[in-house]
């Protein structure tokens, strides 16, 4: 009995699972099922079962075995410990420009031969995109301090990237202006504005 947990998925009593994986896309379960998952933990469970017979056995220690697994993966940490990778936009202003500031941060402190910088440098463009998409339609915060002056460290760094492409590091001269743009959004929004 093979079992892929997944936080939404529990499929329970598949065939052999052939591959399976964190990443956004449909994960081969069975030669008839296919589920389709979104970026969250995953966990992969495979209990014993003789190698010389090819079919799975089913009882109830192991339906025991995949319930507890389901109950406990969710409060698994197997999250990066980068704020990149598990930014998502919260709704509340306050959080999201400060998770959005240490995103532009961590943008200028990249080199060249930081490992994964392309990937680095495409998620950190997706969040200033779905950033500035979702709250310069908000009428409360649109016209607040805070917001523009980060929509101009988001365009500073965005127009660096598409300028010199994503391979180059953002200049001192640039990165200088761009730290005390982060010190006056980081005041105005502990101020309210």
């Amino acid at each position: 009995m093979d079992c892929f947990v997944n936080s939404r998925i529990f499929s329970l009593g598949c065939s052999r699972v052939t591959y399976f994986g964190c990443h956004k896309g449909f994960i081969q379960v069975s030669p008839c099922l296919r589920v389709r998952t979104h970026r969250q933990a995953c966990v992969c469970i495979r209990s014993c079962r003789n190698s010389s017979s090819s079919q799975y056995s089913f009882n109830r220690r192991d339906l025991i075995k995949g319930l507890l697994t389901v109950s406990i993966a969710p409060f698994l940490s197997a999250f990066p410990a980068t704020a990149t990778h598990n930014f998502k936009l919260t709704g509340q202003y306050e959080q999201d420009v400060r998770n959005m500031v240490e995103s532009l941060r961590m943008a200028c402190d990249l080199q060249r031969d930081t490992p994964e910088h392309d990937s680095t440098v495409q998620r950190i463009r997706k969040q200033m995109s779905d950033f500035v998409s979702f709250y310069r339609r908000n009428p409360n915060v649109a016209g607040s301090p805070s917001f523009s002056t980060i929509y101009t460290a988001i365009n500073t760094v965005a127009g660096h990237y598409t300028t010199f492409g994503t391979e180059y590091p953002i200049p001192e001269k640039r990165k200088a202006r761009l730290e005390q743009q982060f010190k006056d959004i980081e005041r105005a929004v502990s101020r309210g504005r």
